[in-house]
C-alpha cells in the first residue's frame, strides 16, 4: 500500500506548487515547506516566515524570465 502525506495547507504560494503544511500543536518542527509537483519537503521550522526567503528566490527568478 502506498504511503500518503497528510496536509493541513495554511499558506498557499500562487501557482508555484509551493504551500505551508501545519503539522500541528504538538509537533516539532510544527511547519514545512513543501513543494507539491515534485513531492519534496523543502524546510522545516517552527515559524512559518522563515519560509520567505526562499519563495521570495523563486519569485525573483519567475520575474526575471
Amino acid at each position: 500500500m502506498a504511503r500518503t502525506k497528510l496536509m493541513n495547507i495554511v499558506v498557499t504560494y500562487g501557482s508555484t506548487g509551493y504551500v505551508v503544511n501545519d503539522f500541528g500543536i504538538g509537533k516539532s518542527p510544527r511547519f514545512e515547506l513543501y513543494h507539491i509537483p515534485s513531492k519534496k519537503s523543502i524546510k522545516k521550522s517552527n515559524n512559518p516566515n522563515d519560509f520567505e526567503e526562499y519563495i521570495w528566490k523563486i519569485w525573483e527568478k519567475e520575474m526575471n524570465k
